[in-house]
């Protein structure tokens, strides 16, 4: 059975971006992309990060616009800052708007059937990417949709075939035709938060078991799993239920094969040093320090 990715990054290049509110430039930054230089499994090109030819050890970084680096110039991303402060060979596999459900499918895809001895993964997990897993957003109807049967998850085609419809004549119809954009984005926004508001416990463990399961292959072929939590602050987190968040977070906790960051122990989400301004994504200072928190452990238990 084909399983739906969604989507990857199928162009390589340099390529130069600027994100402009009105007058103000928010930012510009290069993005470079490259074919694939990991393990070739599968084929999968990605944004550059750092090499070190004088090991085999290598951290691969898993994730949305959070782990490739949005904002940000190549040498500013975790997985370059990581690289430099560790000497170690780093993968930027983040692809911009990915949830749980596509890095999980990447992971499977790549490295669920070779040895991971050298490897340590990193994913940079943000609340919202349950919400894409489960089609909340109106962009986010691409990817693999899994049921969960009993303690294992089971492929039911992508994402738009098993979640409740978006209409999206009713919202353009109601905003003119589209020409009140503000009135069609706020209806977007409540339609949205009435999806996130029937979110049950099982959308929750569907992610929960696919974490579940990359921890236990990684842990199988030899390698080492690190999620970096960013907590329920940020983004579209703030409109989860506290109580089905707090009961992931207690799964999350109890799997001995995860380590786990929190971002809130490495900095202060409250300052706005720490994300790029007026967009939200997280700034090259906030890279550095949590660059600086995984050289910090002990990636490797027989170091």
């Amino acid at each position: 059975m084909t399983v739906c990715w969604g989507y990857t990054i199928n162009k390589t290049g340099s390529s130069y971006f600027v994100k402009m509110n009105r007058d103000d430039t928010l930012f510009a930054s290069t993005y470079s992309i490259i074919s694939d230089s990991t393990q070739s499994y599968t084929d999968l090109v990605h944004r550059v990060g750092f090499q070190n030819p004088d090991t085999a050890r290598e951290i691969v970084f898993l994730g949305c616009s959070v782990t490739f680096g949005v904002g940000l110039d190549d040498s500013a991303s975790l997985a370059y800052k990581t690289g430099i402060t560790t000497k170690l060979n780093t993968y930027n596999l983040g692809v911009e708007g990915y949830g749980t459900h596509q890095a999980y499918q990447l992971f499977l895809n790549k490295y669920a059937g070779v040895s991971n001895v050298n490897r340590v993964f990193v994913y940079s997990f943000i609340y919202d990417h349950i919400l894409r897993a489960n089609g909340i957003h109106i962009w986010s109807l691409s990817g693999p949709f899994f049921k969960v049967n009993d303690d294992s998850l089971v492929y039911a085609g992508p994402v738009h075939m098993n979640v409740e419809k978006h209409d999206r004549k009713y919202i353009l119809y109601l905003s003119g035709l589209g020409t009140f954009g503000f009135l069609r984005q706020m209806l977007s926004n409540i339609a949205t938060r009435s999806r996130i508001n029937k979110l049950k416990h099982e959308d929750f463990d569907r992610c929960f078991l696919m974490i579940k399961t990359m921890a236990g292959i990684i842990e199988k072929t030899g390698g080492q799993f690190v999620l970096i939590d960013w907590g329920d602050s940020h983004w579209n987190d703030h409109l989860i239920n506290d109580e089905l968040i707090a009961a992931f977070k207690k799964k999350l906790e109890a799997l001995t094969n995860l380590r786990i960051i929190q971002v809130s122990a490495v900095m202060d989400l409250n300052d706005a040093r720490h994300f790029i301004p007026d967009d939200g994504h997280p700034s090259a200072l906030a890279n550095e320090k949590l660059a600086a928190e995984l050289s910090s452990i002990k990636l490797w238990p027989s170091e």
